[in-house]
């Protein structure tokens, strides 16, 4: 079978039993075309082709034959980039809630929160809102915790973006702006204020630094990292 033919061409001439020996696969019917091409196992794609054209053929059968599951997921596994060795194994998006920590184990009280990621492979993007209110007596280390997927074994920590919204100060008074990271193996965003001076060290943010006690302070989020 010719593959660089008008594909739109001879999708209509399959579809409406017109005469298509000049397409490469003999027949002059749509119905002898398909067999034709079922015949063509050593292409996956002219099999699942062939399958998706059937007028028998069920919807999940449809869906299964050009790689999707009876979720509408597709499934990429085995398909590489350029012909190298980049494949694009899994594909997924969805929602998912985070959650917040004060002193790295005191559960923040949360009056909302939302996220969405996108997955490709081994990369991962997040964003999400968050809205904490912090009691009076709520201090240590602010954390967001509860992404979808924890991050790579390999070290590297990966930088989220922040915005703040009401009752929120993303500059600590004591240890400069305040910054987001993705820590490795983990699932979790780590606030640090800034280094105010070359020979500073990067230090931990403090939550009663940030959201403002007796309110809902509210967070937006965005960040991608490596799995």
């Amino acid at each position: 079978m010719t593959i660089n033919r008008d594909l739109a061409d001879l999708a209509q001439s399959l579809v409406g039993g017109i005469d298509i020996a000049d397409g490469g696969t003999g027949a002059t019917t749509a119905s002898a075309a398909r067999t034709a091409l079922s015949a063509q196992t050593e292409s996956a794609t002219l099999t699942a082709l062939a399958s998706v054209m059937s007028s028998t053929a069920t919807a999940a059968a449809q869906r299964a034959a050009i790689g999707l599951d009876t979720g509408n997921t597709p499934d990429f596994t085995g398909i590489t980039i350029n012909g190298g060795g980049d494949a694009l194994d899994y594909f997924d998006y969805g929602t998912f809630t985070p959650s917040a920590t004060i002193g790295l184990s005191t559960p923040a009280t949360i009056a909302s929160a939302s996220g969405f990621f996108f997955r490709i492979g081994k990369m991962v993007l997040v964003q999400g809102f968050l809205s904490i209110n912090r009691g009076a007596g709520e201090t240590g280390a602010l954390q967001f915790t509860n992404l979808p997927f924890s991050g790579t074994s390999a070290g590297q920590n990966f930088v989220c973006m922040l915005f703040a919204n009401d009752n929120v100060e993303l500059h600590d008074a004591t240890n400069g702006e305040v910054q987001a990271l993705i820590r490795p193996q983990q699932a979790d965003i780590y606030f640090y204020g800034a280094p105010t001076s070359i020979s500073a060290a990067l230090t931990g943010a403090s939550a009663q630094n940030i959201l403002r006690s007796g309110y809902n302070a509210g967070i937006n989020f965005w960040g991608m990292y490596s799995i």
